[in-house]
């Protein structure tokens, strides 16, 4: 598709800067750059990455280039309703891409919530779109703790859409704090279970206060700033949207993580990322979830993806709070 040829085309000055500095730098042994470089050294320079070793260099590229040989053909298919780009996660292995996500714990199921019901049910017509009640995408790091992030974007939404103004709250005094109801800090854990302690435990601290370092350190107490009145599972995702933000669960070791715009309809088998439902659309006849990352606005369209609504994507539904 075109939108993808283009996607995997944007270079700027700072790439051209990058590729001479890497034919010159001693530490690749003044290893000779062939042409089928060029675009493995303008992604470098893009995300900013180096590599110590022309061996590791060689390692890498050679992830790079099956990713980039799957895109390729992934995007001249005509029939495909969204495109793959190259993003961070191009010259990486299958277990450095794990250390990204952190939806769930091993070995435990998913907490179940009651669900609560909805008095504000939506018109089957009528579309949700809370991303301008949201504060900017953040990114999680290399620290499995998307399950921290998810419950804070949708606690922060919810905040927004109830009191008409925004707050920005810590995921690090979940990270630091929610083992104390079985999360496991950068090692995965559950959003319902990190909303719940939140509800226990005086409440959401700023982010300002208690500031995001991607690993565990010790819990600190410190004066919240939002108050969680409940937390309740969901049983009608499009009725919980009205109020605010969801947080949900899906699969996002595939295609899911080369994704570059589009609707997706890529295949998602068991979960293992917590992100944050922000809305629904419609393109022609296509229903469409939107779905807030937590990986950088980088990512995707500007740090979200259109999900196919009853697509091959399975998502699991999860929990919410309200303020």
């Amino acid at each position: 598709m075109k939108r993808g040829y283009a996607a995997l085309a944007i270079v700027g000055v700072a790439a051209a800067v990058a590729v001479f500095a890497l034919t010159q730098s001693p530490s690749f042994g003044g290893m000779n750059l062939h042409s089928t470089d060029s675009a493995f050294n303008k992604y470098l320079a893009k995300h900013g990455k180096s590599y110590a070793t022309k061996e590791e260099y060689a390692y890498r590229k050679s992830l790079f280039d099956a990713q980039m040989a799957g895109i390729t053909e992934h995007n001249s298919q005509n029939d495909k309703s969204w495109f793959m780009a190259l993003n961070k996660f191009s010259d990486m292995t299958a277990l450095e891409v794990k250390q990204y996500l952190g939806g769930g714990v091993a070995g435990q199921h998913r907490p179940h919530l009651d669900a609560e019901t909805h008095s504000h049910h939506l018109l089957t017509q009528s579309t949700v779109d809370w991303r301008n009640q949201m504060n900017p995408v953040r990114d999680q790091g290399q620290c499995g703790s998307c399950w921290a992030f998810a419950a804070i974007a949708t606690l922060e939404g919810r905040y927004a859409v109830a009191k008409g103004s925004k707050v920005q709250l810590s995921e690090q005094q979940l990270v630091d704090c929610a083992g104390a109801v079985g999360c496991q800090g950068c090692n995965g854990g559950w959003s319902s279970k990190a909303l719940q302690y939140l509800q226990s435990n005086g409440g959401s601290v700023a982010r300002s206060s208690y500031p995001y370092t991607a690993r565990q350190g010790s819990c600190k107490k410190l004066a919240a700033a939002v108050q969680v009145r409940s937390v309740s599972g969901i049983s009608n995702a499009k009725s919980a949207l009205a109020g605010g933000p969801l947080a949900i669960y899906l699969q996002a070791d595939g295609p899911f993580m080369q994704y570059g715009g589009g609707i997706f309809d890529g295949t998602c088998g068991q979960y293992d990322h917590a992100v944050t439902l922000v809305g629904w659309g419609v393109s022609g006849s296509t229903e469409y979830w939107i779905v807030r990352n937590s990986w950088g606005s980088g990512w995707g369209e500007s740090g979200h993806i259109r999900i196919k609504i009853n697509g091959k994507c399975k998502i699991t539904f999860d929990s919410y709070a309200t303020v």
